[in-house]
């Protein structure tokens, strides 16, 4: 505990140092032990009420490649996002007591314990889930980012970039870091990491707080508008290395922008000077009101739990947000085992994907980021979401839509697209006047879906069942975080978490659409919460 209390004083003297400041009348910093060890936390001093400012951070005290002390090399070989804040991050760690940093990095983990960095034996726990492909894919990616950008760089500043410090794990290990701490900040820092405000640990849809700043800066100089004289062509310069893969790994905070213009309207006009001053600030203000002796929370986002346990190294129980993905291979599998059609089945898909976003609702989010794609080259890597709401994805509903009606209808609709888009609009009345002794595209795409939920579950080698089994050990009373716990025994049950999660919502998917009937269809909004509250819990 002394090695604790020593660390946070550093910490502390730090904060003093640069400028960092939080109220010492509501918030204590301090180690609680969670998982593997003593991990630092917030917790309510007395009851904090809605709207109060408990931190102030200024911009100049964050670590981005705009202040690091290898900026000007990342500007020069244009390193920017999060490889280039991972550089920056791995170049101060690696100099030690020597960074302005100091302070900060000696408060925080040499790494986070995300999948990439399991042994064998944990990451086997993984089996059938949502991270058993990617997250060995997110370790050659960083792999391949340190051979072709690091590298180099020992090589045209090895006086800077010794071997020492420029080694694969110290890369990997900053760039854990940087997945599970960098905040989006503004236009001009980008990512960063920002000290004190990642103290406060996540709690999915119960944050207590949200840091709020300009962000509208220029990317060049850093001045708002009123004080930037920057060439606006070169302020969108979008050049260089910004490999950030499929890594949304930054924290999601407001900068509550209106609020803050619609406050400056009702109170004195302000200088630009002013203005600025406030801009190369952040707060951390309270959005829901906190009682005393609880912990103080932030957000990290609405992530499913393989993209908390991808991204920060855990999951959650009974996760609201999870997601669980099936690809089009799977589906083509189930639709047509004759290869023979195949071709045909491939041909109606290529239409869909190349005319689907003109049909599909405006606030869809398309995961296989192909919404600004004139022509698709390659389906075999699309893939479908199964969600917490248990509807069926649009874009799933619209490719089936395609695959299901009669070859004259399809081969008129190539000719004519505006035919195709009249029909779609007809579906629902014509499904009405479909005989019951015929099943109509309804009852076929709900078949289809619960064979898909399905085909999906049957990839893990283990039922829901032996889940639950296998975590009871796990998860007893002294499991329950609350005791420090080894580290191979917490990667395992998050993976079991994972894993249930995601066969939870199988299960749903699969129970709502069996029988070619959607058993939510007609029950109200209050039915549905009703039986949702039903569900099992651990």
């Amino acid at each position: 505990m002394s090695e604790n209390k020593n660390t946070l004083t550093l910490l502390f003297e730090w904060f003093d140092k640069v400028g960092i400041t939080y109220s010492k009348e509501y918030l204590d910093i301090d180690y609680h032990v969670r998982g593997t060890g003593d991990g630092l936390g917030i917790l309510a001093l007395k009851d904090i009420p809605e709207g109060t400012v408990v931190c102030k951070i200024p911009k100049s005290s964050i670590l981005s490649v705009k202040t690091s002390s290898i900026a000007n090399i990342l500007e020069e070989q244009l390193l920017k996002g999060g490889i280039g804040l991972a550089v920056a991050v791995m170049y101060e760690i690696g100099i030690g007591e020597k960074s302005k940093w100091y302070g900060y990095i000696q408060s925080i983990p040499k790494k986070e314990p995300l999948p990439m960095f399991w042994n064998d034996d944990s990451f086997r726990h993984l089996a059938g889930t949502e991270l058993e492909k990617s997250a060995r894919e997110d370790r050659e990616l960083l792999e391949g980012d340190f051979e072709s950008v690091v590298l180099p760089l020992i090589e045209t500043y090895p006086d800077v970039f010794t071997k020492e410090i420029c080694t694969l794990e110290n890369f990997l290990n900053a760039s854990s870091l940087v997945s599970s701490r960098a905040f989006q900040v503004d236009n001009y820092h980008g990512d960063a990491m920002v000290p004190l405000a990642d103290i406060f640990n996540h709690k999915t849809g119960a944050e207590n707080v949200h840091l709020e700043t300009e962000g509208d800066l220029c990317e060049i100089c850093g001045k708002i508008e009123e004080l930037c004289s920057c060439d606006g062509d070169n302020n969108t310069d979008n050049n260089g290395h910004d490999h950030d893969h499929d890594h949304e790994h930054e924290h999601e905070h407001e900068h509550d922008d209106e609020d803050n213009n619609e406050n400056k309207g009702k109170e004195e006009k302000l200088s630009p000077e002013e203005e600025q001053k406030i801009a190369e600030m952040i707060d951390i203000r309270i959005v829901r009101a906190c009682k005393k002796g609880d912990e103080v929370f932030n957000t990290y986002g609405e992530h499913a739990n393989a993209s908390l346990l991808n991204k920060y190294g855990f999951a959650e129980l009974n996760n609201k947000y999870d997601v669980v993905s099936i690809d089009i291979k799977t589906i083509m599998r189930i639709m047509c085992p004759n290869d023979r059609k195949k071709p045909k089945m491939i041909e109606r898909a290529m239409f869909w994907f190349e005319n689907r976003m003109k049909f599909l609702p405006p606030e869809f989010h398309d995961p296989n980021n192909t919404e600004n794609d004139d022509e698709i080259e390659d389906i075999n890597d699309f893939f479908f979401r199964f969600e917490a709401t248990t509807e069926i994805d649009p874009d799933l509903r619209g490719l089936l839509l395609v695959q299901l009606v009669d070859g004259g209808l399809f081969q008129n609709w190539k000719k004519d697209k505006k035919a195709f888009n009249r029909w779609l609009k007809s579906l629902p009345t014509e499904e009405k006047k479909r005989k019951f002794n015929q099943p109509s595209l309804k009852e076929k795409i709900c078949q289809y879906v619960c064979q898909f939920a399905e085909a999906r579950l049957k990839n893990s080698p283990t039922t829901l069942e032996e889940d639950y089994e296998e975590l009871k050990p796990i998860d007893e009373d002294k499991y329950k975080l609350k005791e420090k716990v080894p580290e191979d025994v917490l990667y395992h049950r998050f993976a079991l978490l994972l894993r249930i999660g995601e066969k939870e919502l199988l299960n749903k998917y699969i129970n709502r659409y069996k029988d070619g009937k959607d058993s939510e269809e007609g029950k109200t909004n209050d039915t549905q919460e009703e039986e949702s509250n039903k569900k099992r819990k651990l």
